[in-house]
């Protein structure tokens, strides 16, 4: 049993490690958001939310529509953090109508990885 979750949680570790954004989450933050004591109380949500924003260069609204101009259509965005690294994380449409779960660097908007959706 814990050989299966230490391999698990090395999976997991290296499967996000390739994914790295230019915003780096502090690590106070980084702990309230994965390890808080009450991370999933709404209170607790909305503080740590503000926090991610208040840190993400570009805007949601700003990301959205770079990515509109590159020829996708966004369904759902959201600021979030992925290994101290701070990404917007939604799906979306290419221009063939697949549709792909898109990680997006906060500072330029520039899609670092995507993964498709079945």
């Amino acid at each position: 049993m814990k050989k299966s979750m230490l391999m698990l949680t090395v999976f997991c570790s290296l499967a996000f490690a390739q994914i790295d954004s230019s915003v780096k989450v502090p690590q106070p933050i980084h702990n309230l958001a994965v390890f808080g004591n009450h991370k999933n109380h709404p209170v607790q949500k909305m503080r740590i939310h503000q926090e991610l924003q208040r840190l993400a260069p570009l805007k949601c609204d700003e990301v959205k529509t770079k990515l509109s101009a590159q020829g996708w259509r966004i369904e759902r965005l959201m600021l979030t953090d992925i290994a101290s690294n701070l990404l917007y994380v939604g799906w979306g449409y290419d221009d063939s109508n697949k549709a792909f779960k898109l990680f997006v660097d906060p500072s330029d908007g520039r899609i670092v990885h995507q993964e498709e959706r079945l």
